[in-house]
């Protein structure tokens, strides 16, 4: 594998990333029911691994915020996990773009 410096963040990342709007948990309003649970989700983490990909990318609106809370699971330490804050998730707000704290609290 080959690796990379993320911007001027001064981390190497693997060139290739594992996107991971596929995992969630397929049972929380507002997730797709083709996303793949902890158990079904391992093969592919565990292949990311054995290949190296250090970098995987999530966002808090990936399978209604599940996905961040299942890689945040199945993440190992030495991973860098890219996740992008593209919605508020707290019931004070409901504005897609949100601007307030954009972060899953429940993954963080």
């Amino acid at each position: 594998m080959k690796y990379v410096r993320l911007g001027n963040t001064g981390l190497n990342v693997s060139r290739l990333a594992l996107g991971c709007m596929s995992y969630g948990d397929r049972t929380t309003a507002g997730a797709h029911e083709w996303a793949l649970n902890d158990e079904d989700a391992q093969p592919f983490f565990r292949q990311a691994v054995e290949l190296g990909i250090t970098f995987w990318d999530t966002a808090n609106v990936y399978q209604a915020g599940t996905s961040e809370e299942l890689v945040g699971r199945a993440t190992p330490r030495e991973l860098r996990l890219g996740t992008s804050p593209i919605r508020d998730l707290s019931p004070r707000n409901s504005d897609w773009y949100g601007t307030r704290d954009s972060t899953s609290r429940r993954a963080a």
